[in-house]
């Protein structure tokens, strides 16, 4: 009961409290700890069970799959997978679908389909389970593929997939698709039972560009939630209308029956940096604070990204201080702030101290401090900085890294140069690598290397 609340200090009190403890309290108070984002504490209640000899059964197995993720462990994880089989428990659904889960969370996608290939039966939650494997690593044609699979044995959608599959068409660019979903949808008659089906489209059609068609579909919800407005929010904020996203978000907040929360002030404020509407954000900012979301990770990094293109640099800092716990996200965006706003020697001050308290870099690190090399002129930094990413942390160069590298070249008037590494690159370059040249060209006059790019372009 107070695992459902929320109120896990009690839930503690009273399992410390028990003079015996069998499976089932073991297996509540870990689900404690994991239904309410605490996986080092659930890790450690499993800890303390093993030593007094109490084996996990299915359940116990379940939960604690669900705690390798957020921590990253993926040897914990595959211990578990051995443990399963050793047991007799891989033979469970709900053990199997919490591998799949965790190996997709973990980035094992061929893991995760080796497991559903070899289970017996499947269920509703396997297939979503699968299905959201391949979604999440930008795989729509299996998924969707997949998704026929699930049709062909006979397994009803429900709303959940019917959000799987939204997401999957917008990721695909498929409109035709997109228009049979929606028919589907209204078929079935879901929109009128529920928002998160008319949610999934009003999403659908704002990622697929489509900005009108999510807005018919947002006018003819019978209810808007939260959901449902921030979803078309996010549509206009990327499609390049953030004026008129940020009109939605003071309509959505003037509605007493919507209660504002940090994903509505995460949809809007991507705009409001876009337009560099301070006054905006700092209402934001302040509403964020009097509900009590400042340690939010999520919404404190759309905040740091919006104070830094308003050129406020030390609000980003101060509100990057006060919230615990830093993952690599907060990192990044922090380590943005500061290249966006001309210090990129804070920015690699920054870089080191986040390796200092443990944090790994990604691949966004590397593009935050290439960016910020490149917006300083900082050419020798730059060609370090990329050479570090593969032989110090083992991040393959991807077209972002590329492009900020023909972007430091060229902006520093080494034409010859960026052209040369263009050339080289093992990818294909894409637009933004090609414009960050030929802008360069023109800015520089350089006739020869703009003739040479002109001339390619046109061959594309």
């Amino acid at each position: 009961m107070y695992t459902k609340f929320g109120v896990v200090n009690s839930a503690c009190e009273i399992f410390h409290q028990m003079p015996v403890r069998d499976l089932a309290a073991w297996n509540a108070m870990l689900s404690a700890f994991c239904r309410n984002a605490s996986p080092v504490e659930a890790l450690s209640v499993l800890q303390e069970m093993l030593l007094e000899g109490v084996r996990m059964d299915d359940a116990t197995v379940s939960s604690v799959l669900s705690a390798c993720a957020p921590i990253n462990n993926l040897l914990l994880g595959r211990l578990i997978h051995v443990y399963t089989i050793k047991s007799g428990l891989a033979c469970y659904v709900c053990v199997s679908n919490a591998l799949i889960s965790m190996y997709e969370k973990l980035s094992c996608i061929a893991d995760a389909h080796q497991i559903f290939e070899s289970m017996v039966h499947r269920d509703l939650v396997t297939w979503n389970a699968i299905i959201t494997a391949y979604k999440q690593s930008n795989d729509p044609t299996t998924a969707l593929s997949l998704l026929n699979g699930m049709k062909e044995v006979g397994i009803q959608f429900d709303v959940p997939i019917l959000v799987s599959l939204a997401s999957l068409v917008a990721q695909s660019g498929d409109v035709e698709s997109a228009r049979s979903v929606h028919g589907f949808v209204l078929r079935r008659e879901w929109i009128l039972e529920d928002n998160f089906s008319g949610s999934a489209l009003v999403d659908m059609y704002a990622k697929l560009g489509k900005n009108d068609y999510a807005k018919y579909v947002f006018d003819g919800l019978t209810a808007k939630d939260v959901i449902s407005w921030t979803a078309l929010i996010t549509g206009f904020a990327q499609n390049g209308l953030a004026d008129e996203a940020i009109e939605l978000f003071r309509t959505m907040a003037q509605c007493d029956e919507v209660v504002v929360d940090e994903r509505a002030f995460v949809s809007v404020l991507p705009a409001i940096s876009h337009v560099r509407a301070l006054r905006e954000g700092v209402t934001i900012h302040g509403r964020s604070v009097r509900l009590d979301l400042q340690s939010n990770m999520f919404l404190g990094t759309c905040l740091i990204d919006m104070y830094a293109k308003c050129g406020r640099i030390d609000e980003a800092v101060q509100i990057f201080e006060e919230i615990p716990g830093r993952n690599a996200v907060m990192w990044n965006a922090i380590i943005s702030a500061h290249g966006i706003n001309g210090k990129s020697d804070r920015a690699f001050v920054l870089f080191q101290e986040m390796q200092e308290e443990g944090v790994k870099p990604d691949q966004v690190t590397y593009v935050c401090l290439l960016s910020a090399c490149s917006r300083a002129g900082l050419v020798d930094e730059g060609q370090n900085c990329f050479n570090m990413m593969l032989k110090n942390h083992g991040i393959e160069p991807s077209l972002k890294h590329y492009a900020c590298m023909v972007d430091l070249l060229s902006r520093a008037g080494h034409l010859d140069a960026a052209f040369e590494f263009m050339r080289d690159m093992p990818l294909n370059p894409d637009a933004n690598v090609w414009s960050s040249l030929l802008g360069a060209c023109k800015i520089h006059g350089n006739a020869k290397v703009e003739g040479f790019v002109s001339d390619d372009l046109l061959q594309i």
